[in-house]
C-alpha cells in the first residue's frame, strides 16, 4: 500500500508540473495564429481542414512570417519567431490582398504595390496631434516624412487645413470606427490606407518622441506614408518599408530597397531637382466641400436653425436632408470675430447663449454678438483644450473629449465644471472621437464621427435598434 501511494503521488505532481506547460504551448500557439490571421500569413479558420492539413498549413504561414522577419525558416514556432512577434509594428498586413486596399482597387498580379494616387501633387491635415510632443515638433515630424520621398520622387506634399486634402493624419485609440481597432501600447503603432484613400492612423495610447526614447513619430510616419503613397512591406529588414519598428537612427534615410520601389511607381525626380517647397499655410478661400462628410463642430443657434462648420466656413443643416449640397458661407459673415477651423461649438437654449471652442480658449455670443470680455481660457475653469465636441442639455452645457465627458454649469459668480466622466458608462453606442454634437429638441441628439452619424433618443437613452447607424452624413443630410 505503501508503494501504491508513492506511486499516485509521484503521478500527481508529474501531471502538476505538464499541465501549465501544456496550457502555456497552447496559449503561445493561439496567440501565434491570431497573429498571423491579423497579418495575411493564415487565410483558413479552423474546423475546415482536417488537424494535420491545419498543421501544414500553420508550417507554411509560420516559414512564410520567418522569411518576412529574416529568421531561419524552420516552420516552427520556436523562440526567435515568438520574440519577433512581440515586437512593435504597422498594423497593415504583410501579404496577400490587404484589407486597408481602396475600394475597388485593382492590385492583381502586383507584389510590390497596392495602387497609386493619379497626380503627384498631395495635399495633407493634420487632423489633430498628439500630447507626447508640441504642436510644432508633431508637424516637423511629419514634414520630415514626406521630405523623405519628395526628396526621391517626382511627389511633392503640400500642408492645408482644407477638409478637401488628399491625405488626412489623425492619432486614434482603440476602436477609432475604421475597421482596424488599435490594440493599446505595444505591437500595433499604427496603420494607413492604400491609394487613394489618404488615410492614416497612429495609436494615441503609444509615447510619440522625436528623438530616440519610446517610439519615434517621425520614423513611423515615414513608414505609414510609404503604404499611403502605395508600397506594400518588404522583407528587407534595414528597410523602412519592413513591418517591425527598428528605432531611430541619425542619419535616418530612406533604404535603397525603398527608393527603387517606390521610383517603380512614380519614376526618379525631375532631373533639375526641384526648389524646395515650404509647408503653407490655405488661404482663407479654400471653399470646404460639404460632401466630403467632414465638420469641425455642429450648433443649433438663437434664430432656431442648425449650422454646420468647416474650415473658416459655415453652411445651414437641414435635419429633414437637402435636395442638393449647402453653399458655404464665411463664419465671420454672421459671427464677427469668431475664429475658423473651431474644435467645438454648443447652444444652451436656458441659458441663450452659444459657446465656441478652439484650442484652450471659448466664445461667448449673445445672438450673434460677441459678449464682452471674450475669449477666455477654457483650461482655466477646468475644461480641456482642443475638446472634440460639445453640446447643450438643459441647464448644462457638456463638453466632449477623447471618450470623457465634463458638465458645466452657470453660476453668478462663474462657471462650475465637474471632473471628467467616461463616456462608455452614459453615452451608449456613441463614438470616443467625435467630430460633432448637436442637440435639435427634447428628445434627440446627433453625434457625428469620420464623415458618419449617430441618432441618440434622449427618452430610450440609447441609439435605436430599429435603425442602422451609423449613417453616411454627406449622403443623408447634404443630399450628395
Amino acid at each position: 500500500m505503501a508503494n501504491q501511494g508513492l506511486v499516485l503521488l509521484l503521478l500527481y505532481t508529474i501531471t502538476l508540473m505538464v499541465v501549465p506547460s501544456v496550457l502555456a504551448e497552447t496559449k503561445e500557439e493561439s496567440n501565434a495564429e491570431e497573429y498571423l490571421q491579423q497579418f495575411g500569413y493564415l487565410k483558413t479558420e479552423k474546423g475546415i481542414l482536417t488537424e494535420h492539413e491545419e498543421k501544414n498549413e500553420l508550417s507554411k504561414s509560420l516559414r512564410a512570417f520567418q522569411r518576412m522577419a529574416g529568421l531561419i525558416e524552420t516552420g516552427l514556432l520556436d523562440n526567435m519567431t515568438m520574440y519577433k512577434m512581440k515586437q512593435p509594428r504597422c498594423g497593415v498586413e504583410d501579404v496577400g490582398r490587404s484589407s486597408f486596399d481602396a475600394i475597388g482597387n485593382d492590385v492583381r498580379g502586383k507584389r510590390n504595390s497596392h495602387g497609386r494616387w493619379s497626380k503627384n501633387r498631395l495635399t495633407y491635415r493634420i487632423s489633430n496631434v498628439t500630447p507626447d510632443m508640441s504642436n510644432a515638433a508633431v508637424r516637423k515630424a511629419f514634414n520630415q516624412a514626406f521630405n523623405q520621398w519628395s526628396k526621391v520622387s517626382p511627389l511633392r506634399f503640400f500642408e492645408t487645413t482644407s477638409s478637401q486634402s488628399d491625405i488626412v493624419i489623425s492619432f486614434a485609440r482603440r476602436n477609432h470606427y475604421d475597421g482596424h481597432p488599435f490594440d493599446g501600447p505595444g505591437r500595433t503603432l499604427a496603420h494607413a490606407f492604400f491609394p487613394e484613400d489618404g488615410r492614416i492612423h497612429f495609436d494615441e495610447d503609444e509615447t510619440w518622441t522625436d528623438n530616440q526614447r519610446n517610439i519615434n513619430l517621425m520614423v513611423v510616419a515615414t513608414h505609414e506614408l510609404g503604404h499611403t503613397l502605395g508600397l506594400t512591406h518588404s522583407n528587407h529588414p534595414s528597410a523602412v518599408m519592413a513591418p517591425f519598428y527598428s528605432g531611430y537612427r541619425n542619419p535616418f534615410n530612406l533604404h535603397a530597397n525603398d527608393i527603387s520601389r517606390i521610383q517603380q511607381i512614380y519614376g526618379p525626380p525631375p532631373k533639375k531637382p526641384a526648389v524646395p517647397v515650404p509647408t503653407v499655410k490655405p488661404l482663407p478661400g479654400n471653399v470646404p466641400n460639404p460632401c466630403s462628410g467632414h465638420v469641425d463642430a455642429m450648433t443649433s443657434g438663437p434664430d432656431e436653425r442648425f449650422y454646420a462648420f468647416s474650415g473658416n466656413y459655415f453652411w445651414p443643416v437641414e435635419i429633414k436632408k437637402h435636395t442638393s449640397p449647402p453653399k458655404p458661407r464665411t463664419i465671420a459673415s454672421l459671427w464677427q470675430g469668431l475664429p475658423g477651423n473651431l474644435n467645438a461649438a454648443a447652444f444652451v437654449l436656458r441659458w441663450k447663449l452659444s459657446y465656441f471652442f478652439k484650442g484652450d480658449k471659448y466664445w461667448v455670443f449673445k445672438g450673434f454678438q460677441l459678449e464682452p470680455g471674450y475669449p477666455k481660457s477654457s483650461t482655466a475653469i477646468g475644461l480641456p483644450a482642443n475638446p472634440d465636441a460639445a453640446t447643450g442639455f438643459g441647464k448644462r452645457l457638456i463638453v466632449f473629449k477623447d471618450g470623457q465627458y465634463w458638465n458645466v454649469y452657470k453660476r453668478w459668480h462663474g462657471m462650475r465644471v465637474t471632473k471628467a466622466y467616461p463616456m462608455k458608462n452614459v453615452w451608449r453606442k456613441i463614438p470616443a472621437h467625435l467630430d460633432a454634437a448637436m442637440r435639435i429638441n427634447r428628445r434627440i441628439i446627433y453625434f457625428t464621427s469620420g464623415g458618419q452619424y449617430w441618432r441618440f433618443n434622449i427618452r430610450q437613452w440609447d441609439v435605436p435598434f430599429s435603425y442602422k447607424y451609423p449613417r453616411n452624413l454627406a449622403k443623408q443630410w447634404w443630399g450628395c
